[in-house]
């Protein structure tokens, strides 16, 4: 019996091992049109051309000038898993008979022959036509399952001159953008004259590459020469491309891109800098000093000549670039930190803003993170001085929490605890007014109510604490496109100064909105909306409310005003809620909770809002009781010891 006869079952391949084995070549349509113009380079084209259509369900084709193929080649190297161009062709690239190369050599790209599958990225099936010694030879390669995961489905031999390959696909799936690949194929193959690539007719050469400045030419001693160009990959748009260091020798990429040189860092990856720009460094006289693999260069002194250099002008470089970038560099600050600035007042913001002012202008070349950093301790020393942070964290704090409570006092002088209890003072107040208000019949919650609850979100709970809920356009663009037929502003001759505001039959409405920045763009969002509805005074919440409410929100989520993702927070407030309704749902879409609708009394928010206030004026009065004078006229001392200034007029 053979060894063949001896076999029970060969390996199978499931219909999408090909496509789950290649990764980005068959998902990224940027790199996988690198990778076939890298197959162009392998068999020795001077020209490649991709034609890139404007939609799907069009060809799509890359050409080249190369060497081509028999089918015999084809079949043995094109249709063989991982086949091994170093041990079949070897590493110098062969050129076609006849074909000016001004003497030049070339190295191939290709290793394990991945790089013919790009065309899977766009489609399941393809077709290759390639000619060499007179024969033109034509197949349609797709994917299969079985007993092999891509197959030649037809092929057809004939005669034809010259030599070169086209791929041609029709689009199914990844429509490249050409102003994309043309960016991308240009900072990957380089300015090369005996190496032109087109996208869609028109050559790429890195003269034409936007945000490419004129070459720099330094002479490295005990190294030679070297060629820099300052690539700016914001002006380029290649976002998919690592930024920094791009060696190049003999036009072939040495290793990855990156920042770093040897034990020499000059540019932090997180900076702005950083993350833009890639400094292309052609330096062929390192060839000798290439590791076998192509990935870096050898440790010894020439390296570190060589690296010593580029560290000097890249510095250089930095600091012309962050004396051009200093209002970049505010505008940074100010965003990464408008969250703690917005709710400080007019006179606190003026310190922060002459501060990062003053900064910039002695370090021009300070890292946008250090200065933010900054930022964030004047900001904690302003909010120190207003007291807003106690206040904030005091409001969180549980009822039952003495000894967090003692520990934060300890961290407060005696005006910081003035300045809380005359805030919690006012905010006892209102209170008192909402309740005397709220009881009595018809009272009309626009100009009485509305204005005392909204300016007092602090009553639904320690999480609306922050100032920073705010009027937004979007958010109020959509409520207007909601309410815009129910409501009525001839009946409130003020309306147009609160056009977030809105008057119905029975109650009004008004919008907030808490913004975050993207991490990406640094554009504002809305993250959460506030949502208020009251109803005039002694009235009843029903079932009708609530659901009109849910309306209101699907109608507010849906208008398109408002991009993203954001969750709504809304209240219905009357004198009283019906027992028979659930007082607080959740509102769902895909599993995911988007919304919250809560039926509330006036009562209830100005009791709970009542203790927690009185526990708080308790606690802070008793925490100073053992100063001599007592804790308003132990501060009013302190003052007029100071200085002749103002005095503010106590409450009791």
């Amino acid at each position: 019996m053979t060894a063949t006869q001896n076999i029970i079952q060969g390996s199978l391949f499931e219909d999408d091992y090909l496509i789950r084995s290649l990764g980005n070549i068959v998902r990224d349509s940027e790199y996988a049109l690198t990778e076939l113009v890298a197959n162009a380079w392998d068999a020795g084209a001077t020209k490649v051309n991709i034609d890139i259509p404007t939609q799907k369900e069009s060809s799509i084709r890359v050409t080249d000038n190369g060497i081509g193929m028999t089918p015999d080649e084809f079949k043995q190297r094109w249709m063989k898993l991982g086949y091994n161009r170093l041990k079949h062709q070897g590493l110098e690239v062969e050129f076609p008979l006849g074909l000016n190369t001004n003497g030049r050599t070339r190295r191939a790209y290709g290793r394990n022959g991945i790089g013919r599958h790009g065309m899977f990225c766009f489609a399941d099936r393809y077709t290759v036509a390639t000619n060499k010694g007179g024969e033109r030879s034509t197949f349609v390669v797709e994917l299969s399952s079985g007993e092999h995961p891509f197959i030649i489905r037809s092929e057809q031999i004939g005669q034809a001159p010259g030599n070169g390959t086209t791929i041609e696909a029709e689009v199914a799936k990844n429509l490249p953008d050409s102003d994309s690949i043309r960016e991308t194929i240009s900072a990957r193959f380089i300015h090369d004259p005996n190496f032109v690539v087109s996208v869609n007719g028109m050559a790429l050469t890195l003269a034409s590459l936007p945000g490419a400045e004129s070459p720099v030419e330094l002479t490295v001693p005990d190294c030679g020469k070297i060629e820099i160009v300052l690539l700016d990959t914001q002006k380029s748009a290649r976002n998919k491309q690592k930024q920094g260091f791009a060696f190049w020798i003999q036009n072939r990429l040495v290793g990855e891109p990156g920042w770093s040189l040897g034990s020499l860092a000059p540019i932090d990856a997180r900076t702005i800098f950083g993350r833009r720009f890639t400094l292309l460094v052609r330096c062929d006289c390192m060839e000798q000093e290439l590791e076998p693999d192509w990935s870096g260069f050898k440790k010894g002194p020439k390296r570190s000549a060589f690296f010593k250099a580029l560290n000097e002008f890249a510095l250089a470089k930095y600091q012309d670039f962050s004396r051009d970038k200093i209002e970049e560099t505010k505008r940074s600050a100010f965003a990464e930190n408008i969250s703690a600035i917005r709710p400080l007042n007019g006179a606190a913001r003026f310190e922060v803003a002459s501060f990062v002012e003053a900064v910039v202008e002695r370090e021009p070349t300070i890292r946008p993170e250090s200065l933010s950093t900054a930022v964030q301790a004047v900001i904690n020393l302003q909010q120190t001085k207003s007291g807003q942070r106690l206040l904030e964290k005091l409001s969180a704090l549980p009822n039952d929490d003495v000894q967090a409570l003692d520990r934060l006092l300890s961290e407060w002088s005696i005006q910081d605890a003035l300045t809380v209890l005359d805030e919690i003072d006012r905010r006892i107040a209102t209170i008192k007014a909402i309740e005397l208000l709220s009881s009595k019949a018809g009272t009309d919650e626009l100009h009485t109510l509305h204005p005392l609850v909204t300016e007092a979100r602090w009553l639904f709970g320690p999480e609306y604490e922050t100032s920073e809920y705010a009027s937004n356009e979007s958010l109020k663009n959509a409520v207007n496109k909601v309410f815009q037929v129910q409501s009525t502003p001839e009946s409130y001759p003020n309306w147009r100064k609160r056009p977030d505001l809105f008057m119905l039959a029975d109650s009004t409405i008004s919008a907030w909105a808490l913004e975050d920045f993207e991490p990406q763009g640094g554009l504002a969002q809305v993250r959460k909306v506030l949502l208020l509805e009251l109803k005039k005074g002694d009235s009843q919440i029903q079932r009708k409310e609530l659901t009109q409410t849910e309306e209101y929100i699907d109608a507010i989520r849906n208008s398109g005003c408002i991009q993203g993702n954001f969750f709504i927070n809304s209240f219905v407030i009357g004198s009283r809620v019906d027992t028979k309704v659930t007082q607080e749902k959740s509102l769902i879409d895909k599993n995911v909770v988007h919304s919250t609708v809560k039926g509330v009394c006036y009562s209830t928010l100005t009791q709970t809002a009542s203790r927690r206030l009185f526990k708080l004026k308790e606690r802070l009065e008793d925490r100073y009781a053992s100063t001599s004078q007592g804790i308003r006229s132990k501060v009013l001392d302190d003052l007029l010891s100071q200085q002749e200034i103002p005095l503010p007029p106590t409450t009791s």
